[in-house]
């Protein structure tokens, strides 16, 4: 129940996380050596500034939301890498999915390459002899995932003498480097599409032998995420090279892990018929919302006999949530066809919620759900100008907040059909 709570509580941190400009984003988070699920803190970055939104739970799950003007997602824990991913946001008011993994972090040890984060105290012979022994290092950088050897630049920074020395490396050259005394020498590595690497290194071992450092870096994750409207049936996901790629479906998201910089191409069935979609996908996390293209007329159909159209229409939600669930965006499809057949009609939008929590919190989540239904309605075609709506939180409760049967009730939004004269034809 806390971690429900804290969603509510990301939700007001700050005034740039204005629902106009923000985007739900769930997921789960492991460690990509183990496979075990993370408990983690996630920040956004926009502008210099950090600002934590939310946390995974033991479970490795997660759910949160992203301010439009956000530039990276930052996922941290404790003796594991930062993970830093640039945001592509290309969707509003929208919900997305993704996986994300951490690699562990590389402890302090003599004589190898460690996350500059693991630095112990450590206090080095200052004094200068004059001997001939000196330690011979050769340095590989390699793919963390692959563990293939691969491109990269490496600058040392020098301890003692303050001095900095950069180079390249790849498959076919490896640097070797002679060290003459003993220092603790900070490095760091950068690739193009990988995340950068700070480290050190403990020279303590002037032996006149010859080593190799291994170095592993991971690449930039890269996903494409999909919000999909209902009447959308299935959605083949092609790279620039028309290779089919293989979309991974969770709670009704769709989403890959692909290659950055480069133009794909959906093919997007619907009922209506297939139509197809570019979409440049760029390094990190890119959010597209997919929506039926094909404009074909629709003509009024008899009204559903289970649709009440003078009464209030209810869908519900889960605790402490704004996403729609699947049961909620079949009731919307059900009203968006009446409101296709009788443009006269107008929706007045209200959410609610229970009463658990703060009520100043619970009225920003409720206007979060009814501004999530608003946007469901537009973003199938609806003119915004014939909805209007409002958050109450707590109020006006449908049931009595005493069990928790009750509470369900009340997590809602309420859609209200105003104009009569659907029943004028």
């Amino acid at each position: 129940m806390n971690q429900l709570k804290n969603i509510i509580f990301i939700l007001f941190l700050s005034n740039t996380l204005t629902f106009g400009k923000c985007i739900g984003l769930k997921g789960e988070i492991k460690d990509q050596v183990t496979g075990k699920a993370l408990a983690t803190n996630i920040f956004v970055s926009s502008n210099g500034k950090k600002t934590k939104i939310g946390f995974s739970n033991d479970l490795g799950e997660f759910s949160v939301q992203i301010p439009c003007e956000a530039k990276i997602l930052l996922v941290e824990k404790k003796d594991f890498r930062i993970l830093s991913i640039p945001l592509n946001i290309k969707a509003e008011n929208n919900s997305f999915f993704c996986k994300l993994t951490l690699i562990p972090l590389d402890k302090q040890l003599n004589d190898r390459p460690y996350s500059q984060s693991e630095q112990k105290d450590l206090v080095l012979d200052n004094t200068k002899i004059n001997s001939n022994k000196k330690a011979i290092r050769i340095f590989k950088v390699l793919d963390a995932f692959t563990k293939e050897i691969i491109h990269a630049q490496i600058c040392l920074f020098f301890t003692k003498n303050g001095e900095k020395k950069c180079f390249e490396v790849n498959k076919n050259k490896q640097e070797k480097i002679v060290f003459t005394e003993e220092d603790i020498v900070a490095f760091e590595v950068v690739e193009n599409g990988y995340q950068s690497y700070n480290g050190n290194l403990i020279i303590n071992q002037l032996d006149n032998n010859s080593l190799v450092y291994n170095i592993y870096i991971s690449k930039t994750q890269t996903f494409a995420t999909f919000s999909l409207t209902n009447n959308i049936q299935a959605i083949e996901f092609f790279n620039s090279k028309k290779v089919k790629i293989i979309l991974l479906e969770k709670e009704n998201y769709l989403f890959a892990s692909v290659s950055p910089n480069e133009e794909y191409i959906c093919k997007i069935k619907t009922k209506n018929g297939i139509f197809e979609k570019k979409i440049n996908i760029l390094e990190g996390l890119n959010f597209t919302s997919i929506i039926d293209e094909i404009k074909t007329p629709e003509i009024p159909k008899p009204i559903d006999e289970n649709l009440n159209t003078k009464g209030v229409q209810v869908i519900y939600f889960e605790q402490s949530d704004f996403f729609l669930t699947k049961l909620a965006k079949i009731k919307l499809d059900s009203i968006r066809k009446i409101l296709v057949a009788y443009p006269k009609l107008k929706v007045k939008i209200t959410g609610y919620t229970d009463n658990v929590g703060n009520p100043r919190l619970n009225e920003t989540l409720s206007e979060y759900r009814a501004k999530v239904t608003l946007n469901y309605f537009v973003t199938t075609g609806v003119d915004p100008k014939r909805l209007k709506w409002e958050g109450l939180g707590d109020k006006k409760p449908a049931s009595p907040n005493n069990n928790e049967e009750n509470k369900r009730k009340n997590r809602r939004v309420e859609l209200e059909i105003e104009d009569d004269s659907i029943n004028q034809n």
